[in-house]
């Protein structure tokens, strides 16, 4: 009877695996340390990429917050125009809880901490004008929903390992990662890092590692975007109109021994001109704020 071929894996040479899966670790590792060496001689800092899972992290803390703690709600202006050091150093017996979302309007929030939580401190929230328009007033609605309905504890336990990481490795930066980072710095134009989120959702930011000059006129045509949508919205036409659930939000946390103390970031040039045309005080703010 003939011999039997082997098969090809039989025929080969026996590898040490593990020394050649040690060896490719190490490598590896080399590379990532590397890696983050370089970021951070180029002057880059850990930062925590903010989602839902984050939020909804800082959300939770409310159920249990006491009544010395303070409550952020806004957008991108609260978010980051807060300072936590700041905070500590003037109230250090006090904590916050930055529940601020960037480009959404907060009433949604501010409606799910009335009906859905005991809070009984000071709701501070930042809004604007356009905060009024009822049609708006929902834009923080699938944070909430996220909250209440998938934020479950692998979630969390998800999200702290995360942020675990995040906080520690330059290289986990979305804008760092090789396929993001690489073009740009072939270009020559390496990404730039204005902006450093903490675990609690605060932010630091230095707007002199912009270009000041493109970077508003980038914001100023999405304000111009926004406002051309919010002035065809048919609430724009009617206001005001539904002002009575935030009053009713407002009631309700002001009844349990809370305050709720709305407040406009100042603006000033071209900002402030963008808005006030179809935003005037007297048409919008002035009434809500004798109505409440």
């Amino acid at each position: 009877m003939p011999p039997q071929p082997t098969a090809a894996n039989e025929r080969l040479p026996r590898a040490p695996h593990r020394r050649l899966w040690s060896s490719a670790l190490l490598l590896a590792l080399m590379a990532l340390i590397a890696l983050e060496v370089l970021w951070r001689s180029l002057g880059y800092t850990p930062s925590i990429t903010d989602n839902q899972a984050l939020w909804a992290q800082q959300r939770q803390r409310v159920e249990t917050a006491n009544k010395d703690t303070l409550l952020l709600l806004g957008s991108s202006r609260i978010l980051q125009a807060f300072n936590a050091q700041a905070f500590h150093e003037t109230l250090p017996d006090q904590e916050y809880i930055q529940l601020a979302i960037g480009g959404l309007h907060p009433m949604a929030t501010l409606q799910d901490i009335a009906e859905n939580t005991t809070f009984s401190g000071t709701v501070l929230c930042s809004i604007t004008a356009e905060s009024l328009l009822p049609e708006l007033h929902d834009q923080q609605q699938p944070w909430i929903d996220y909250y209440h309905n998938s934020f479950l504890p692998h979630s969390n336990a998800e999200r702290r390992l995360h942020t675990a990481l995040q906080s520690r490795l330059t290289l986990l930066l979305p804008d760092l990662l090789l396929q993001e980072a690489l073009p740009k710095l072939l270009r020559g134009a390496p990404p730039i890092q204005y902006l450093v989120n903490a675990p609690d959702r605060t932010q630091i930011v230095d707007y002199n590692k912009v270009d000041l000059q493109e970077f508003t006129r980038i914001q100023l045509k999405k304000v111009g975007v926004n406002v051309s949508h919010y002035i065809n919205l048919p609430d724009y036409h009617n206001f005001p109109r539904e002002l009575d659930q935030i009053e009713t939000a407002v009631q309700t946390i002001h009844q349990r021994g809370g305050r709720v103390v709305f407040l406009r970031m100042p603006t000033t040039g071209p900002y402030f001109e963008a808005t006030d045309k179809y935003f005037p005080r007297t048409r919008f703010w002035d009434i809500f704020a004798a109505q409440t």
